[in-house]
């Protein structure tokens, strides 16, 4: 089988995770990165119609992240200022593809815009770097207010709100996203008509009130026909293609969840608007899956350590308090071995820590011979990113068998996930990028000094800490695609792999 991959952004989880995901006679062909954007700068939406043309013949499913068909990518759906009309027509491409291949599938997503509670404009406007977190707080307040349930302090506060942020700004933000809600209308349009065989509307970072909820509210007084909507984004494309394997093959793949703590399934991620097993159900039935509630029926086993997160922004206080309390890792590791003996494939969603792997738990992998013998893992960014990434992972192994492939995939997140995000990323941020004069937002460039100080310090960290995973990896190549320490990209060159 062919797929298309048209990706939310060029960040290594969208242009470079869908890659090399274990596959054996499927082909994932991605849209080049010379066509794709950079952070703030658009994708060449042109060139990126043409390219989808020239490739679309023989292909059996299009994957395509429609905002980066609309608007040129994730960032610019935030800060365009591109008439309503033109983003209409870059969406109406859309129904030309079938008549180039009529047995084209095509699923389409199209996320709703974020509103981060914080005064940084790296990836929002230019005035959110001063007005920020009061844009948070307003949404926040006008969504009470719609619902009827804001008090007379917040009544006063919006009020004041209004005074404080300039007209502009507020007209600015707020117009855009009703902007972007007309173009979602469109295109879930498109999807009742049966341009999209599947569409569904992740919420990029989101939270239980504000403009998000807004938005996610008007969507579904909107609909004709229910779809999935919650939160996500960039796990989405991994999520798809592993839904387009399972239907090319027939597959429904039946999943059984299991927590590290009998809470963990109440738990509201940080940046999510809802219990993460909410989640996880929609999740699941994304990648074309249903859950099962007994082990025995099970094709795949999700396991999930979670307690009650960490925060995002911990003093050095906040990190090293135990949370054991909420969590037990010791029948959580029994657990994974029991399924392992059932002969289940086993995925490892790690979300205790928001962005971070949580390493009391990847020691306990390793102490027990587990990081190899499992067969998903992920522990980076979001909730719902790690679970995408796992269920992506096993869903797509339960189909092409292939362990040397996803032996390479589970070495590539140890490295990026528990290597750079815990551990070498902290010291980059210290140590090269702020010692030297630049930040965490805008280091030396793509491959400067910081990059090259960061792969000295995770190699060394790995060989040192993780020596049985180590030997596997003769190098490693790292770049910044976005120049800024939040992610970076690996390309592994692996050794006695079998």
């Amino acid at each position: 089988m062919k797929i298309l991959l048209v990706p939310l952004d060029d960040r290594p989880c969208n242009l470079y995770f869908p890659k090399i995901l274990p596959y054996s006679n499927q082909e994932v062909l991605i849209t080049p990165k010379t066509i794709m954007g950079n952070k703030k700068k658009s994708a060449k939406i042109d060139k990126l119609k043409i390219w989808i043309k020239n490739n679309l013949s023989d292909c059996d499913y299009l994957v395509i992240s429609l905002d980066t068909l609309i608007y040129g990518g994730l960032i610019p759906s935030r800060i365009h200022h591109t008439p309503l009309e033109e983003l209409i027509f870059n969406l109406d491409f859309i129904k030309e593809i079938k008549t180039i291949n009529p047995k084209l599938k095509v699923f389409a997503y199209l996320t709703i815009m974020r509103t981060p509670n914080s005064n940084f404009n790296g990836e929002e406007p230019t005035y959110y770097a001063k007005y920020g977190k009061q844009i948070f707080r307003l949404g926040q307040l006008l969504n009470k207010q719609e619902l009827n349930i804001i008090n007379e302090a917040e009544n006063s506060e919006l009020i004041t709100l209004n005074r404080q942020i300039p007209s502009k700004v507020i007209n600015d933000y707020i117009d855009r996203r009703k902007v972007n809600m007309q173009v979602l209308h469109h295109a879930y349009d498109l999807y009742v008509d049966g341009v999209f065989d599947y569409f569904y509307i992740p919420q990029d970072d989101s939270s239980p009130l504000g403009f998000t909820r807004i938005d996610q509210l008007e969507i579904k007084s909107y609909m004709k026909k229910d779809i999935l909507l919650f939160p996500g984004a960039d796990e989405v494309g991994m999520v798809m293609i592993a839904r387009a394997i399972n239907d090319y093959y027939k597959v429904s793949p039946k999943v059984y969840v299991h927590y590290a703590s009998s809470m963990g399934a109440y738990v509201i991620p940080s940046f999510e608007d809802r219990m993460i097993d909410l989640t996880i159900n929609c999740q699941i039935a994304s990648i074309g899956g249903i859950r099962v509630e007994s082990l025995k029926d099970a094709d795949l086993v999700l396991a999930v350590n979670i307690g009650s997160q960490m925060l995002y922004f911990p003093t050095k206080e906040e990190r090293i308090i135990p949370y054991d309390i909420n969590r037990n890792l010791a029948e959580f590791i029994s657990f994974i071995n029991y399924a392992k003996s059932l002969g289940k494939l086993v995925g490892v969603a790690d979300v205790a820590d928001p962005v971070y792997s949580d390493l009391e738990l990847v020691n306990l992998l390793y102490k027990h011979n587990l990081l190899l013998e499992i067969d998903g893992y992920a522990g980076w960014n979001t909730a719902s990113n790690t679970v995408g990434t796992v269920l992506a992972e096993t869903s797509i192994l339960n189909i092409t068998k292939n362990k040397k492939a996803n032996k390479k995939f589970l070495i590539h997140r140890y490295f990026d996930d528990v290597g750079y995000c815990s551990y070498a990323r902290t010291w980059t941020d210290i140590n090269a990028a702020l010692a030297r004069g630049y930040h965490e937002g805008k280091l030396d460039g793509k491959n400067g000094t910081c990059v090259a100080m960061t792969k000295e310090e995770l190699m060394r960290h790995m060989s040192k800490t993780y020596p049985d995973i180590a030997k596997y990896v003769k190098d490693v190549k790292v770049s910044s695609p976005w120049n800024r320490t939040f992610e970076m990209q690996f390309v592994i060159k692996y050794k006695n792999i079998k």
